[in-house]
C-alpha cells in the first residue's frame, strides 16, 4: 500500500520529477507538493484502488497529509 501511494504521488502528481525523496511522514499539503487538484486525484485513486468510498466529510487535511497518515485512514475505511 505504502509503496503504490508513494509512486502514484511521484508518477503521476509530480510528473515523475527526479530527486524527489518523499518520506511516509513528509507533509505533502502544507509542504505544498501536491494541490487541491493532486488532492482530488489521489483521492479518486485510493477509492479505485482500495475499494472504499471517501465520504465528503472524511476529505480533510488530516487523513491526506502523509503517507502514513493515508494509510492509517484506508486501514480504518477498510476496517469499518
Amino acid at each position: 500500500m505504502r509503496e503504490e501511494i508513494k509512486n502514484f504521488i511521484i508518477g503521476d502528481l509530480l510528473g515523475n520529477r527526479t530527486g524527489i525523496e518523499l518520506s511516509t511522514e513528509d507533509d505533502i499539503l502544507t509542504d505544498g507538493l501536491i494541490d487541491s487538484l493532486g488532492v482530488m486525484q489521489l483521492i479518486a485513486m485510493i477509492e479505485d484502488r482500495f475499494k472504499i468510498q471517501i465520504p465528503a466529510e472524511d476529505m480533510v487535511i488530516e487523513n491526506f497529509r502523509s503517507i502514513r497518515a493515508i494509510e492509517v485512514y484506508i486501514g480504518k475505511r477498510q476496517a469499518g
